[in-house]
Formats: structure tokens, C-alpha cells, sequence
């Protein structure tokens, strides 16, 4: 038990009520009726207020409901009910306070200031004199932050000074736009329309005003302006719709298939595009492989399309959109562009592929940026001569030339690149792997540049005759010693050593020569010539003077 606690905060309705009654200290019932825990003592106590400020501070900040009711009920002060009406906390009490405001001042203050809509328009239905109504829903028109409210306040307008002023100087286009149509000067009237189609935020309120627009020429600059940059597609689409100069809404259309985020706008836009160089610029521009493909589609003048085609199969960054394009080029130039110069390597090679004109392979496969490509084009070379004219030419790579070579079957031509000096050694070899005639293999093995060239074309010789001629030819006159040693090495026949070791110009080759031979008497004289006047290095003479002795029994 709470020895401290008030008679009127008991639980027991009855005490407490009892306690209410007998009280009379304006404060301990403004205590009671805020505080106690029984609903018919508050109420009681309420009930026993007289004192307006009290009421008041009930009315506002009172935590139960009945209780604020009660009090605001009871309130007659118009100032006060205004002040609730305005920013009490609670709906119950704003309500109350609105209807049992009578002045006129105040309501229109309260209709004005209000913090809530629904106080608003119910203190707003209560003035009496017509111009202060007028000011009050225009006020509402023009700044409340509720749309139902702004619409249902402008509908109440009848003042045409005041309708103008909504229509002029309201924040909402909306509102704007209903003020404008309640006018009764068409003149001022179109005034408005045209100030709303021109710098309302809303498009949808600006092309509404355009519509009401006399003036076209206004109404077209504000469709192509909302068709250029309003941020919704959908918005821009409806706006390009209503353009009537087809120059201007062909561009308006290309700027939406190209650039919008959307692909069935995109693609509503690609439809309306009918002339064909903004086709063309949509196709090689566009940032959207679907809609360069309908675009390049819808081209007439087929060499146009096949370079829309072609440039769509160069740069789309979509593999599937790449390829589609790639399937309807069909001109050999504009595929050799692809296979040279594609982005990507599945359309490169797939153009590689698709070209059969001689002249345009080997450009491909001279000027390709890629060597997979290239190397297509040779395949699919056939001409003896552009194959010639590809393995020749010092600036190519060295795997280019010999994949033309591999292609070579002219032995005519195969004997050119293997002679020549110029030549990277592979690209020669390459060739003379390709040679069979005889004639011509015996021909390079006799005058060859290369060493390794001579070599190979005497090995694959089938006259020994001539093969052994070649080597001791090689062998006597070789400027590089690994070069003459090797070719000694292959000699066999007794005549020819016999000579390269007789005749030959370096001592290190007719050494070798001698040591080769079988007629010891030969051997002997050419040791002592050797030993004698060599003048290759003096190593030599003196391993040829070494053999001698060693041939006449040790004697020197």
C-alpha cells in the first residue's frame, strides 16, 4: 500500500472518482485528469477544469484520448482551438478544435498553416466570405505537399485574377494546368499552356500543355525538346510520336535506338527509321548489337548493308551478333576488312574463310594484323605467282613466307627463293624442300647462297655423279670452313678427293681429302705440297708434315 499516492489515482473507480469530486485546486485536477489510472476519474476531473490554458495543456498534451477530447471540447478560447487545430499532436483533437472555430481570420490561418490536410480543408469549408475562400484554396493549390489536396482546393477556385495567379506562379504543373483550364481568356490562357510546356519539370504535365497549345510551333519545340531530354524512353517515344517534321523525329528515333537503356524501346524506335543515312549511322554507331542488326536490315542500297554488315562483324562486343552480321557479308573486300582487321578472332578467321578471290587472300594474308589469319589466306591461296609474290617479300614475317612456300608447286619459282641471298635462311630451306626437278635441284646445289640450301639440294639429288661433283665444288671453293669440312665429309669418289686434294683452295679441306684418299702415293704428294706452300695457318703444314712422315715409315 502507497501511503503516498493521491486518493484519486486509486485503481477503485468509485474511491477515485469520490476523491476527484471533492477536489477544487485547479492544478491537482489538472493532475488527475492527465495522471490518474482510472478512465472516469480523468474524466471527472477534466470535467471540472474551467481554467482555458489549462484546457489547453490538456487538450495538446494530455496522453489519453478521452481526456484531450474532453478538454478541447470545453475549450471556447478561438486563439487556442486555432493553435490546436494547427499542430496538435493528435487527429482526434485537431478535428474537434477545427469545427468549433468560428473565426473567420483564424479558420483561414488555420487553412493556410495547418501542418495537416485533412485540418486544412475542413477549416477552409467553413469560411463564410468568399474572397478570403478564394486566397485560402488558392494558397493550398499552390504549396500543399498533398497532390489530392492541391487538386481538390484549385476544382474550388472560381476567381478568374486568383485562377490566372495559381496557373502562373504554382509549384505543381498539375494544379497549373487544371487553374488554366477553369480560365476563361483563352489569350491568357495559352499564355499559361505555353509557360507550362516550356519549363515545367513534368513532362507529362508539359506535353499535356502542349496539347493545348494554338500555337504549333511552340508545341513541336517542346515535343522535340521532351523527345532530346526527358528521362524516361516511354515519355520520349510519345513525344517524338506527336513531331510533324519527320527530319527532326528521324533524329529523335535514331538517338533512342542508338543510346535508351530499354531494348523494346530501342527497338519501337528502330521500326519508325525509315530514312537510310540515319539507318546507316544507327547500324555503325549504335551501341547495341540487336539494333545495328535491324538497322543494317532495313538498309536498301545492298553496298551500304554489306558495309553496315561488315562493321557490326568488326566491332559488336556480342559473339552471337558478330557472327550474324559476318553470315550476310558477302563481299570479298569488305570480308578481307574483317579478316584483317576484326576485333575478335571468330569472326576474323570465319572471314578468312568465306573469301575465295585470289587477289583479296593475298592481301589478307600480306596485310593481316593477326598470323592465325594469314595463314588462313595461304591456305586458300592457289596462285602461283601471289604465292611467290608473298614468300619474296623481305617484309613479312618468316612464317608467312614459308606457309606460302609450303603452298608453292612452280619449281621455277621455288628455285628463285631458294637462291636468293636476300632471304631468311628457313624461307630458302622451305623451298628447296619443295624442289624435285633435277635439273633445277642440281642448279641451286651448284650456285646456291646458302651452304645449308646447297646441301640440302644435293642430298636430294639422285644422281651421285652429280652429287659428288656438287659437294667437292663446295668443298674447294666454300668460304666457311664448317661448311667445306661438311661437304668433304660427304665426298666418296677418289677422282674428286684426289682433285680437292690437289687443287683445292684451303688446306684444312685438302687435308681431309687426303686422309680420305686410298692411293697413298696421291695422299703423299699432296702432304708434301701441303708442308711445303700451304698458307692457310701453320697448324696445317705441320699436321701435313706429321702425315708425311708418318707415310714414308717415320722418315723425315
Amino acid at each position: 500500500m502507497n501511503l503516498f499516492r493521491p486518493a484519486w489515482n486509486s485503481k477503485n473507480e468509485e474511491e477515485a472518482v469520490k476523491a476527484v469530486e471533492k477536489l477544487t485546486d485547479e492544478v491537482e485536477l489538472t493532475r488527475a485528469a492527465k495522471e490518474a489510472r482510472c478512465s472516469a476519474a480523468r474524466k471527472a476531473a477534466v470535467e471540472k477544469l474551467t481554467d482555458q490554458n489549462i484546457l489547453y495543456d490538456v487538450a495538446k498534451t494530455g496522453e489519453f484520448g478521452d481526456v484531450r477530447m474532453i478538454a478541447t471540447e470545453k475549450l471556447t478560447d478561438q486563439r487556442l482551438l486555432a493553435d490546436v487545430a494547427k499542430t496538435g499532436k493528435y487527429g482526434d483533437v485537431r478535428m474537434i478544435a477545427t469545427e468549433k472555430l468560428t473565426d473567420q481570420r483564424l479558420l483561414a490561418d488555420v487553412a493556410t498553416r495547418g501542418e495537416y490536410c485533412d485540418v486544412r480543408m475542413i477549416a477552409t469549408k467553413k469560411l463564410t466570405d468568399q474572397t478570403i475562400v478564394q486566397e485560402v484554396y488558392a494558397h493550398i493549390a499552390k504549396y500543399d505537399g498533398y497532390g489530392d489536396v492541391r487538386k481538390a482546393a484549385v476544382e474550388k477556385l472560381t476567381d478568374q485574377n486568383i485562377l490566372y495567379d495559381v496557373a502562373k506562379t504554382g509549384e505543381f504543373g498539375d494544379v497549373c494546368m487544371i487553374a488554366a483550364e477553369k480560365l476563361t481568356d483563352q489569350t491568357i490562357a495559352q499564355e499559361v499552356y505555353a509557360d507550362i510546356a516550356n519549363y515545367d519539370y513534368d513532362s507529362d504535365v508539359r506535353m499535356i500543355a502542349a496539347e493545348k497549345l494554338t500555337d504549333q510551333t511552340i508545341a513541336q519545340e517542346v515535343y522535340a525538346d521532351i523527345a532530346k531530354y526527358d528521362d524516361e524512353s516511354d515519355v520520349r517515344m510519345i513525344a517524338v510520336e506527336k513531331l510533324t517534321d519527320q527530319t527532326i523525329a528521324q533524329e529523335m528515333y535514331a538517338d533512342i535506338a542508338k543510346y535508351d537503356d530499354e531494348s523494346d524501346v530501342r527497338k519501337a524506335a528502330i521500326k519508325k527509321l525509315t530514312d537510310q543515312n540515319i539507318l546507316y549511322n544507327v547500324a555503325t554507331t549504335g551501341e547495341y548489337g540487336d539494333v545495328c542488326m535491324i538497322a543494317a536490315g532495313k538498309l536498301t542500297d545492298q553496298t551500304i548493308a554489306q558495309k553496315a554488315y561488315a562493321h557490326i562483324a568488326i566491332y559488336d562486343y556480342d559473339s552471337d551478333v558478330r557472327k550474324a552480321a559476318l553470315k550476310k557479308v558477302t563481299d570479298q573486300r569488305l570480308l578481307a576488312d574483317v579478316a584483317k582487321n576484326g576485333k575478335y578472332g571468330d569472326v576474323r578467321m570465319i572471314a578468312a574463310e568465306k573469301i575465295t578471290d585470289q587477289s583479296v587472300l593475298a592481301d589478307v594474308a600480306k596485310n593481316g594484323e593477326y598470323g592465325d589469319v594469314r595463314k588462313a589466306a595461304i591456305e586458300k591461296l592457289t596462285d602461283q605467282r601471289l604465292l611467290a609474290d608473298i614468300a619474296n617479300n623481305k617484309d613479312y614475317k618468316p612464317s608467312v613466307r614459308k606457309a606460302a612456300v609450303k603452298k608453292l608447286t612452280d619449281q621455277r619459282l621455288l628455285a628463285d627463293i631458294a637462291n636468293n641471298k636476300d632471304h631468311h635462311f628457313p624461307v630458302c630451306k622451305a623451298a628447296i624442300e619443295k624442289l624435285t626437278d633435277q635439273n633445277i635441284l642440281y642448279d641451286v646445289a651448284k650456285t646456291g647462297e646458302y651452304r645449308d640450301v646447297r646441301m640440302i639440294a644435293a642430298e636430294r639429288l639422285t644422281d651421285q655423279t652429280i652429287v659428288q661433283e656438287v659437294y667437292a665444288d663446295i668443298a674447294k671453293n666454300y668460304y666457311h670452313s664448317f661448311v667445306r669440312e661438311a661437304a668433304i665429309e660427304k665426298l666418296t669418289d677418289q677422282r674428286l678427293l684426289a682433285d680437292v686434294a690437289k687443287t683445292g683452295w684451303f688446306g684444312d679441306v685438302r687435308m681431309i681429302a687426303a686422309e680420305k684418299l686410298t692411293d697413298q702415293t696421291i695422299a703423299q704428294e699432296v702432304y708434301a705440297d701441303i708442308a711445303k706452300n700451304d698458307n692457310y695457318h701453320i697448324y696445317i703444314r705441320k699436321a701435313a708434315n706429321e702425315k708425311l712422315i708418318d707415310l714414308k715409315g717415320g722418315k723425315k
